[in-house]
């Protein structure tokens, strides 16, 4: 598994351990160097401190400055950039040691974005923090959050969700059913309603589903980029 930031690396093996390279101005790369702007050029192992994170890996994800891993058990480690509260620590301050996340325990599902992240725990709810310029938290607001923050079950029609995307101003979340949801920043027409230029503080339902009208298709994958966002359908072929 690889994860790629706006200017770092990471790469996981196969018994579990992380090795970064790249920029490590914000300590995205963990203690693997102290010297601000000096690039690691080659991989190197980033220590995960706590001994019961080594070799427990599962998951890694990367962020603009900041980066994430996920234990076998569902547990969330951030460290990096803390900027606008993106590593769920409750504050807004950097760190070069992975930290777990503290009150998160089963999570199954991780996209981290610019400077915003998302999780989806084990019953399917979406939490997030971070930045939030743009309403890209979905929470009603424009405040940023330091701490993990459920988003209203209830804006995906009570449906569990399946994955979730977070791009630079913008998310995504697809629910298990194939409901497609996008809210944040709508410039360059990334939400996908037809507008350019809205923001939307909440979840919103792209388009309706159908079972019976064959023009309507399922999205079974989602991804999101820096202003654009993909979606994978099922062939109604």
């Amino acid at each position: 598994m690889v994860a790629a930031g706006w200017g770092h690396s990471l790469a996981l093996t196969d018994n579990g351990a992380i090795y970064g390279w790249g920029w490590t101005n914000d300590g995205q790369l963990g203690s693997i160097s102290n010297e601000k702007d000096k690039p690691v050029p080659l991989p190197k192992e980033i220590s995960m401190e706590q001994p019961e994170f080594s070799g427990n890996i599962v998951g890694i994800y990367a962020g603009s400055d900041y980066s994430m891993s996920l234990t076998r058990d569902g547990r969330l480690i951030s460290w990096g950039s803390g900027e606008f509260g993106q590593l769920g620590h409750g504050d807004c301050q950097h760190s070069n040691t992975p930290t777990a996340i503290n009150g998160f325990e089963a999570i199954r599902f991780v996209s981290c974005g610019f400077s915003h992240t998302m999780i989806i725990d084990s019953k399917g709810d979406l939490y997030t923090f971070g930045w939030n310029g743009s309403g890209q938290l979905g929470l009603g607001d424009k405040s940023n959050r330091s701490v993990p923050t459920l988003v209203d079950p209830m804006l995906f029609c009570g449906e569990k969700l399946k994955m979730v995307a977070a791009g630079r101003a913008h998310s995504v979340a697809l629910t298990e059913s194939g409901r497609l949801f996008t809210w944040g920043s709508g410039s360059k027409g990334k939400l996908g309603n037809g507008d350019t230029s809205n923001e939307l503080l909440v979840p919103t339902q792209l388009y309706d589903i159908d079972e019976n009208q064959i023009e309507t298709p399922k999205v079974v994958n989602i991804a999101t980029g820096f202003d654009h966002t993909l979606i994978q359908t099922k062939s109604i072929i």
